[in-house]
């Protein structure tokens, strides 16, 4: 026969109850996503054709980029930041500071991808996107491409250590500095100190400065014909106009799998 509850038990329940409701509350407050390689590989998916960014650029500052609908990668070559090797095959690279699974695999399989770049097999086209659009995604984006512009040479350990240090805070579940936009900007401007961009730079970072270049960024890439694609999400890998579609057991497979790609399509 069941018990009658007693207040003890009421009230164990009730808290069980709030936890419960605070735990699908912060759920919900996280970016979506579903796993494309094992454990190992994360993509997130939006539904989203056209995105709003926040309002008004920085004055001084702000980043002119390519014009409306028209995205502005920064290139990377064993030759630098900002110059093309017109002899190497390329691969795009659309991803979102504030993506868990673009940090995931920048840490992972980035140092494959960023060797074959410096070792003179390929260009990288880094090309930044509206998609989970937390509050550390926007400074971030405008510290990346004054350094891309002003400060070629310190551009890399700049977009390795901005992916890092969101991953850590993601994986901690500590939102306290991603979700926040003031502490944000603050955070963005200490990596890019750290990483040795002059302070005359790092003054100029504002949360703003880039989003219409993140705007046509985004609309350019949701417009974009790209063969195989079957959605959007971040990150996403491009050649040659064709979606790669990448796979493995280890981050140095994923890297060597995606890396494969761009050579086999460079002359197709």
């Amino acid at each position: 026969m069941a018990k009658k509850a007693t207040s003890k038990d009421t009230t164990r329940l009730k808290a069980q109850e709030m936890r419960q409701a605070q735990a699908n509350k912060e759920k919900k407050t996280r970016a979506i996503i579903f796993a494309v390689v094992g454990a190992l590989v994360a993509v997130t998916i939006i539904a989203v054709i056209w995105v709003v960014t926040r309002s008004g650029d920085s004055q001084g500052s702000g980043i002119e980029g390519s014009g409306a609908g028209t995205a502005t990668p920064m290139v990377v070559s064993a030759k630098g930041a900002g110059v093309e090797d017109s002899s190497l095959p390329t691969l795009q690279e659309y991803f979102d500071y504030s993506c868990h699974a673009c940090a995931d695999m920048e840490v992972g399989v980035g140092p494959g991808i960023w060797d074959a770049v410096n070792n003179g097999e390929i260009n990288l086209e880094l090309i930044p996107v509206n998609v989970v659009k937390m509050p550390w995604q926007y400074p971030a984006v405008h510290a990346a491409y004054l350094i891309y512009e002003n400060e070629p040479e310190k551009f890399e350990d700049f977009h390795h250590e901005t992916h890092t240090f969101f991953q850590s805070q993601f994986n901690a579940g500590d939102a306290s500095i991603i979700q926040d936009e003031a502490k944000s900007l603050e955070k963005i401007k200490e990596i890019a100190t750290s990483v040795g961009v002059s302070d005359d730079l790092v003054a100029q970072i504002t949360s703003d400065g880039a989003n219409s270049v993140i705007e046509n960024n985004t609309q350019a890439w949701s417009s974009a014909d790209i063969e195989g694609r079957d959605g959007l999400g971040t990150p996403e890998y491009v050649t040659n106009g064709k979606h790669i579609k990448f796979g493995g057991n280890s981050m140095e497979e994923v890297a060597d799998s995606i890396l494969n790609q761009v050579k086999e399509n460079a002359s197709k």
